[in-house]
C-alpha cells in the first residue's frame, strides 16, 4: 500500500541513492562522448527529472500514509526524506508544506486535523510542518480552526499547539516559532495551563538563547508575568546555569524590555521574598557579573531607555535575523549550537535541600540527615523489583526541577508517540512531570533512551533501568513493560524528591502472568464515571493488569425498567480505551441470585451484558452460575468463539472424582478459580485436585475488608500471603483479588485501595515477605500515595483505623491469631449496628478500652484534618464511617458500664467480667443522643454517596443501614414521648432533615456516658 517505503527504483536509503545516481551518470557521460565526437550538444542530467519523481512518490505515500492513520509510516517517510535530502533547498527538504492534497487544495498537517488525530499532528510539527499554512477552501490555518473549534477535541488540540510552541522554545528553533507568531499563535496563551503556571517567556529564559526570548518580546510577551512561586522571567534567567554569556545576553534583553528587578517579590522557592536583584546579590560570590549587570543597569535607567541597545548588548549580542541561515530549525535534532544545557544543577542550593529535609522529616519517616540513613531504596518502590542495585552515590543524574522543567525522551527506532500522551497523563497524576520526545539526543542535555528488544529479557512483563551520571537507559520486553519502567521511574523521582538519582541498576520482572483485581457492582452501587477512572489508573500504576466487573442477575423484575451498566453506557467506548491505553484488560464477571432456577431465565441479561465487551479473552462465572452450567448439556451456553475461556469456580470440583472432573471435559476452553477468602485459607490442599483437570487456575483472594466499617489489613495482608506461599509450588497463572461488598454491610470502598496496593505488590513479587511489606506499606503510601500523591496519609491513616477494628473484633472473639478473618458474623462495629444485644463483652477491659478508644480519637482528628485539603470524593466516605464508628464505640462503652454495674446485682453474672445487658436496658438518654447522631449522620451520608456512586435507592439503602440499631434504640418508649417517637420515625422514613431533641433536660452532658465515678468514663 505504500510503495514509498517498498519501490525498486527510487532511492530508499542514501546508499541505494548513490547506486543509481552512478549508474545514471555512468550511461549519460557514455552517451555524451559519443555525441561530442560528432560534434552534437551534449545532454543535461536530468536530475530535476527524477527529484521530481522522487518527490511525487513521496508526497503519494506521505497522504495515504496520513489518511489510514498510520503515524509509525509518516514518521518513516520522513526520517527517509530528510535523511535523502538533507542538504536541499527548504521547498524540497519541506515538501509537505504545501496544498498538494486532495486536488491542491489542502496540506498534510490539515488533513491530519480533519482527521483529528493528535498522534499525526505532533509528528508533523515536529518535523516542521507550518501550522500557519492555509486551505484554498476555508482559507484558515491550523490555528485558527483550532481557536475557532468548541468541541471536546478542542482542549487537546490546543494542549498539543503549546507542547509544539514549548518544544520549539527549547530547541531555539526560530523558524518554527515564526511560523507560529505569523500564524497568529497567542504568545501569552490563557486557554491551556502550563507547568506551574509558567509563561513561555519563562520556559525560553530558561532553557533558551537571547534571540529566542527577544522574538517573544518583540511579538507582545508580557514582560512581568508571573508564575506560580511569584517570580518573574528575569528571577529564571538569573538561575540558570548554563552558559553564562548566554545569561547575561538574556538578562540584558529583559531589563531592556522593562523587566522589574525592584519591585516583585517571589512567594515561595527557593527565591521566596527575593526581588530580582536581591536574588542576583544572594548569588553574587559565584556569579557577581549577573549581580553588576542588574545594579548598574538600575542605576543609569534614564539612558538605558534612551538607547534601543546597550553597550553591553551590542558586544555580546548575534544577529537575530529570522532568516539566518546558521539558526538550527529542524526538529528532528536537538541542535549541536544549542547552547542551552537542562542540567537540574541549576537549581541545586542550600535552601532547596533543606526543603527536601523538611518534606521527608514532615512524613512519617525518620528525620533524615545524611543520605546514606535513608530507608533501603528497594523498600520504598512497589511494586518490589526483583533487583535494584545503586552503583555509586556519589555519581548522580541531577533531574529538571519536574514541575517547571521537562525530562527529555530519545525513542531509539523504530519508535513511535503514541505513548506520550498516557505518560504525561499519569505523570501528572502522580509526579508532575512533563516529558517532551526528542528525535535525536544532545550530549549536552540529559535525556532518557528507550527502546524495546524482546531478546534482552526471558522473563514476562520484564524491564531495566539503568541510571548513569549522564542519562538514563531503559530497555523493556514490549510496550507494557515500557510503561511498567516508566511508572518505576516515576517513583524514584518522587523518592529522591525530585532533586537527583544515585547511579543504579534495576532489573525487574512479574513472576505472576495474570494480577487481576475484581469489583463487585452486584450491590448496585456503580462509581462515578471519573471515580471509576481514577481508581483503574491506581491499578495500573501499580502495575495491575486485570479487572473484573462482577455482576449478578436475577429472574426477577428489576426495580427500575434500566439495566445493569446503563450508567456507563454513555463513557463506554471511553473505559474501553482508557482501559486499552493503561493496559488494563478487562473481564466480565457474572454469577446468579438465588432466586435463578434455570439459564434460560437470565441468558438474554447475560448476553447483552457480554456483548458490551468486544474482544475479551475470559469471562469470569461466579459459584451459582458454575454449578448451574455443568448440570446443562449446552456446553457453550454463551456462544463463546475459539479464543475465549470461561473461568469456572472450583468449589465442585474439591472432592477430584471423576464423575465431577469428567462434567468439565464439555467445556472447550476453561481456567479454574480456586476461592480462598479468608486468612488462614490452605491453598495446598485446595490446589491437589486442580492439577487433575490439567487446566490452567487462579488463586482468588480476598480482601477481607467486607462486613466491617473499617477494613481489615491484618486479613487481607495474611490472605495475600497464604497464596503467595504456595506460588512458588503450584504455579497459578494468576492471582485474583476480590473486593466484594459483604452480605451484612458494604463498607466504603476507599478501604479497598488499601487492600489492592498490598496486592499489587506482593503478587508482582511473590518474594516479598509479609514483615517486609508490612515494613514497606507506610513508606510506599506516604511517597506515591492511592489514587495520587496527595492521599498518602489518608492512606496511612485508613490502614490504622483498619488495624483498630480488627485489634478490637479480634480481642471481643477471644482470637489470639489473625486467621479466619473476616469473621462470618462480621467485625464488632457491623455487629453493634445490625445486632448489638448479641455482642461479648466478656474479652474487655478498661484497658483495652482506653487504648482503642484513644486510638480511634487520634486517627478521626487525623483524618478530619487532612480531608480540609481536596481529595477524590472517594476518601469522604471514610471519614463518615469513621464517625458511625466512633460514636458505635461510645455507645459500646455505655453498654460495657452498664454490664460491669448490673453483674453486681445479678446471679446470671457469676464468673462474667461483664455482661450486655441490652440496648432496651440501657437509659432514654443514651438511645436518644445515639439516635439523634445516626439522623444526622444519615443525612450527611445520603448526600455524599449521591457525589460518589450512581445508585438508584439510597434513601432505602441508608434506611436499611440504621433501621435495626434505631428501631432497637426506639423500642418500648413510654407514653409520654410518644410524640418524639413518632416525630423520629417519621424523620427516619421520609428522610426529613429535622432533628429529634433529647428526651433528658441534662443529655449534653450525657454524651453517651452513663454518669458516674470519674474513673469509669473513658
Amino acid at each position: 500500500m505504500f510503495s514509498f517505503l517498498n519501490r525498486n527504483k527510487a532511492p530508499t536509503s542514501t546508499l541505494s541513492t548513490e547506486i543509481k545516481t552512478n549508474e545514471t551518470h555512468s550511461n549519460e557521460d557514455q552517451l555524451n562522448s559519443q555525441l561530442s565526437e560528432q560534434n552534437l550538444p551534449l545532454i543535461e542530467p536530468k536530475q530535476d527529472v527524477k527529484l521530481n519523481e522522487y518527490m511525487a512518490d513521496a508526497k503519494k505515500n506521505l497522504y495515504e500514509a496520513i489518511i489510514h492513520r498510520r503515524t509509525d509510516i509518516v514518521v518513516s517517510i520522513l526520517n527517509q526524506w530528510f535523511k535523502d535530502n538533507q542538504n536541499s533547498d527548504e521547498s524540497v527538504k519541506y515538501f509537505f508544506n504545501s496544498n498538494y492534497c486532495e486536488n491542491e487544495t489542502t496540506s498534510p498537517l490539515l488533513i491530519a486535523y480533519h482527521l483529528k488525530d493528535r498522534d499525526l499532528i505532533r509528528t508533523l510539527l515536529n518535523f516542521g510542518a507550518d501550522p500557519g499554512l492555509t486551505d484554498s477552501k476555508s482559507k484558515k490555518c491550523l490555528i485558527e480552526l483550532i481557536n475557532e473549534d468548541d468541541s471536546a477535541d478542542a482542549e487537546p488540540m490546543r494542549q498539543l499547539l503549546s507542547d509544539s510552541f514549548m518544544q520549539s522554545i527549547v530547541q531555539n528553533n526560530l523558524i518554527s516559532l515564526a511560523h507560529y507568531l505569523h500564524a497568529g499563535f497567542d504568545v501569552n496563551n490563557s486557554s491551556v495551563s502550563l507547568p506551574d503556571k509558567n509563561s513561555y517567556l519563562h520556559w525560553a529564559c530558561m532553557f533558551s538563547n537571547e534571540s529566542v526570548v527577544r522574538l517573544l518580546l518583540e511579538n507582545g510577551a508580557i514582560i512581568n508575568s508571573i508564575n506560580k512561586n511569584g517570580a518573574t522571567p528575569l528571577h529564571e534567567a538569573i538561575l540558570r546555569n548554563n552558559s553564562k554569556e548566554e545569561s547575561l545576553k538574556i538578562i540584558e534583553t529583559l531589563l531592556i524590555y522593562k523587566s522589574d528587578a525592584l519591585n516583585i517579590k517571589a512567594t515561595s522557592g527557593i527565591y521566596k521574598d527575593l526581588c530580582a536583584l536581591e536574588l542576583a546579590q544572594t548569588r553574587s560570590q559565584t556569579e557577581p557579573e549577573i549581580y553588576n549587570l542588574i545594579k548598574e543597569f538600575l542605576s543609569d535607567v534614564s539612558s538605558v531607555k534612551s538607547v534601543p541597545h546597550s553597550p553591553i548588548t551590542k558586544a555580546l549580542s548575534e544577529p537575530t535575523d529570522k532568516t539566518n541561515s546558521a539558526i538550527i530549525h529542524s526538529l528532528d535534532s536537538i541542535s549541536a549550537h544549542n547552547e542551552s544545557n537542562v542540567s537540574s544543577s541549576s537549581r541545586k542550593s542550600i535552601s532547596n535541600d533543606l526543603e527536601n529535609l523538611q518534606n521527608w522529616s514532615s512524613s512519617s519517616l525518620t528525620p533524615l540527615a545524611e543520605p546514606e540513613t535513608k530507608p533501603d531504596l528497594k523498600s520504598q518502590l512497589w511494586p518490589q523489583p526483583q533487583s535494584c542495585t545503586i552503583l555509586s552515590e556519589n555519581e548522580r543524574f541531577y533531574l529538571p526541577n519536574t514541575k517547571t522543567q521537562p525530562l527529555f525522551i530519545y525513542f531509539k527506532p523504530p519508535y513511535t508517540y503514541t505513548y506520550m500522551d498516557l505518560i504525561n497523563k499519569l505523570a501528572s497524576a502522580f509526579s508532575g512531570i512533563t516529558f517532551y520526545c526528542i528525535h535525536r539526543p544532545d550530549p549536552k542535555i540529559p535525556y532518557i533512551s528507550v527502546s524495546i528488544d524482546k531478546n534482552f529479557f526471558q522473563n514476562q512483563s520484564a524491564y531495566s533501568i539503568l541510571v548513569t551520571k549522564s542519562k538514563i537507559e531503559i530497555n523493556a520486553i514490549d510496550s507494557v513493560s515500557l510503561q511498567y519502567a516508566f511508572f518505576t521511574f516515576m517513583q524514584l523521582c518522587k523518592i529522591y524528591s525530585r532533586s537527583s538519582i544515585p547511579s543504579l541498576r534495576i532489573l525487574d520482572y512479574s513472576d505472576v502472568k495474570y494480577r487481576a483485581v475484581l469489583l463487585d457492582f452486584s450491590q448496585g452501587f456503580y462509581f462515578k464515571y471519573e471515580n471509576l477512572l481514577a481508581v483503574l489508573q491506581m491499578m495500573a500504576f501499580y502495575k495491575i493488569n486485570q479487572v473484573h466487573f462482577y455482576v449478578k442477575f436475577s429472574s426477577l423484575p428489576p426495580a427500575c425498567d434500566k439495566k445493569q451498566w446503563y450508567n456507563y453506557i454513555e463513557n463506554w467506548f471511553g473505559l474501553m480505551k482508557f482501559c486499552e491505553e493503561v493496559n488494563l484488560e478487562i473481564v466480565p464477571s457474572i454469577d446468579i441470585t438465588t432466586d435463578v432456577a434455570e439459564l434460560c431465565d437470565v441468558i438474554i441479561q447475560i448476553k447483552e451484558y457480554l456483548d458490551l465487551f468486544k474482544g475479551f479473552r475470559f469471562v469470569n462465572i461466579g459459584p451459582r452460575l458454575s454449578s448451574l452450567l455443568t448440570c446443562m448439556d449446552d456446553k457453550n451456553p454463551f456462544s463463546l468463539d475459539s479464543t475465549q475461556y470461561m473461568m469456572l469456580c472450583s468449589y465442585l470440583y474439591h472432592n477430584g472424582d471423576e464423575e465431577t472432573l469428567s462434567e468439565l471435559e464439555k467445556f472447550d476452553k476453561y481456567v479454574l478459580m480456586e476461592y480462598g477468602l479468608k486468612s488462614g485459607t490452605d491453598f495446598g490442599s485446595k490446589s491437589a485436585n486442580l492439577y487433575k483437570s490439567g487446566h490452567p487456575f487462579y488463586f482468588c483472594i480476598g480482601s477481607a475488608n467486607w462486613n466491617s466499617l473499617l477494613g481489615c489489613p491484618d486479613g487481607c495482608l495474611n490472605n495475600i500471603n497464604d497464596a503467595v506461599q504456595r506460588h512458588a509450588i503450584d504455579q497459578p497463572i494468576g492471582f485474583l483479588m476480590c473486593n466484594f461488598s459483604g452480605s451484612i454491610n458494604r463498607n466504603p470502598f476507599a478501604y479497598n485501595l488499601n487492600s489492592i496496593l498490598m496486592f499489587s505488590g506482593m503478587a508482582w513479587n511473590t518474594k516479598i515477605s509479609m514483615t517486609q511489606a508490612k515494613a514497606s506499606l507506610p513508606l510506599v503510601m506516604v511517597n506515591h500515595g492511592l489514587i495520587s500523591d496527595k492521599d498518602g496519609e489518608i492512606a496511612k491513616c485508613m490502614l490504622e483505623l483498619g488495624h483498630v477494628e480488627t485489634y478490637l473484633t479480634r480481642i471481643a472473639s477471644n482470637s489470639k491469631d489473625y486467621k479466619d478473618l473476616p469473621y462470618d458474623e462480621g467485625s464488632i462495629f457491623t455487629r453493634l449496628l445490625y445486632n448489638p444485644d448479641e455482642v461479648d463483652l466478656d474479652n474487655l477491659d478498661k484497658h483495652i478500652i482506653k487504648k482503642t478508644l484513644f486510638h480511634l480519637r487520634a486517627q478521626q482528628s487525623k483524618l478530619k484534618s487532612l480531608l480540609d485539603n481536596p481529595v477524590n470524593s472517594l476518601f469522604k466516605e471514610v471519614l463518615i464511617s469513621t464517625e458511625i464508628a466512633y460514636h458505635l464505640f461510645k455507645f459500646l462503652i455505655c453498654l460495657y458500664n452498664n454490664g460491669t454495674k448490673q453483674q453486681f446485682n445479678s446471679n446470671k453474672a457469676v464468673g462474667l467480667h461483664v455482661i450486655n445487658i441490652g440496648v432496651a436496658n440501657l437509659s432514654q438518654t443514651i438511645r436518644t443522643d445515639l439516635a439523634n447522631k445516626l439522623l444526622i449522620i444519615k443525612q450527611e451520608y445520603q448526600s455524599l454517596l449521591s457525589d460518589i456512586y450512581f445508585y438508584e435507592s439510597v434513601e432505602e439503602y441508608l434506611n436499611n443501614y440504621f433501621m435495626k440499631l434505631i428501631d432497637k434504640l426506639l423500642v418500648d418508649q413510654d407514653e409520654a414521648n410518644l410524640a418524639d417517637l413518632v416525630n423520629f420515625k417519621s424523620i427516619r422514613n421520609n428522610g426529613d432533615n429535622g432533628r429529634l431533641r433529647s428526651f433528658s433536660q441534662s443529655s449534653v452532658q450525657s454524651n453517651y456516658y452513663i454518669q458516674y465515678s470519674n474513673d469509669e468514663k473513658y
